[in-house]
């Protein structure tokens, strides 16, 4: 019970901490990263290249699926919020997910991609967390590709990560990320 008050507080502060760090990030993905100023090297990358087909829902109408990427995913201390970098508080990182969202509709379509990705950590599947950094709305125009990211605030130097995709009433697949034996090579390279 101390343990499931200790991950209540933990998570409520730390929404708090993100909600005043980022207020206002639902802008655009695309900033002025140009200048050196705003560079940010991810400490880990994975490449994940994934892509999963959810259906469209128009009323009666029957429309075709759309396509959701995970293209790679990211650890880093620093992410670009709204053009300004942003750096996470002590002992704590950011697991950042960039997605490639194709639509072959005739039409546009606006979608909250944090609706389709919820993280795991420990191997706990009764604590699904959902994305706190997002662009959402995300609109993706007629016959066309989108680029954007969603992105958690976890723990340094956290263990045992698996990603469930997939729609929120639905079945999700699950995709473990930075594996320990991964971690133990990178390490190794160093």
């Amino acid at each position: 019970m101390k343990k499931r008050v200790f991950y209540i507080v933990l998570f409520i502060g730390a929404a708090l901490g993100l909600f005043f760090v980022f207020r206002g990030v639902g802008g655009n993905s695309e900033s002025s990263a140009s200048e050196s100023s705003t560079e940010v090297k991810p400490i880990k990358t994975e490449a994940v290249n994934k892509e999963f087909k959810f259906p469209l829902s128009d009323g009666s109408e029957q429309v075709p699926d759309f396509a959701f990427e995970i293209t790679n995913v990211e650890l880093t201390d620093e992410i670009i919020v709204q053009g300004q970098k942003a750096t996470a508080i002590a002992g704590r990182d950011f697991l950042i997910v960039n997605l490639k969202i194709t639509n072959e509709y005739e039409k546009a379509i606006e979608m909250n991609t944090r609706d389709y990705i919820r993280l795991l950590v420990n191997g706990n599947e009764e604590e699904k967390l959902a994305p706190e950094i997002h662009n959402d709305p995300v609109e993706v125009q007629a016959i066309s590709t989108k680029y954007t990211r969603v992105g958690f605030a976890i723990d340094e130097n956290q263990d045992n990560l698996s990603l469930l995709v997939g729609q929120i009433k639905e079945d999700k697949e699950k995709l473990p990320i930075f594996s320990e034996q991964e971690s133990n090579e990178q390490k190794k390279e160093e």
